[in-house]
């Protein structure tokens, strides 16, 4: 009976892996859109400063930068969160 629970031992193993693979797509997916909202509001403050230098706009609207800015700190917080966890599950479904 030894040889039925190593096959059930390795078989909650290698679904253990499987989880943890897709968790870490899960994020890798998260972190990507995470970093293309970040991209949106980067050219988003280009085109307010452009406007504004330009004399398309009287002046520089502050409150939608600081929104803009206040947004991208979040995002770089929440994607080196996303990156720290990805971290933990390599260490963990790879020891």
């Amino acid at each position: 009976m030894k040889w039925a629970g190593k096959v059930k031992a390795t078989v909650t193993e290698a679904g253990n892996k499987a989880k943890a693979v897709a968790e870490a797509n899960r994020l890798r997916a998260e972190t990507e859109a995470m970093r293309e909202e970040m991209d949106r509001h980067f050219r988003q403050m280009g085109k307010l400063m452009f406007d504004a230098r330009t004399g398309r706009m009287r002046e520089l609207p502050e409150i939608h930068i600081r929104l803009c800015v206040d947004r991208i700190l979040r995002l770089e917080r929440d994607i080196e969160a996303a990156q720290n966890h990805m971290a933990s599950i390599r260490k963990w479904s790879n020891p």
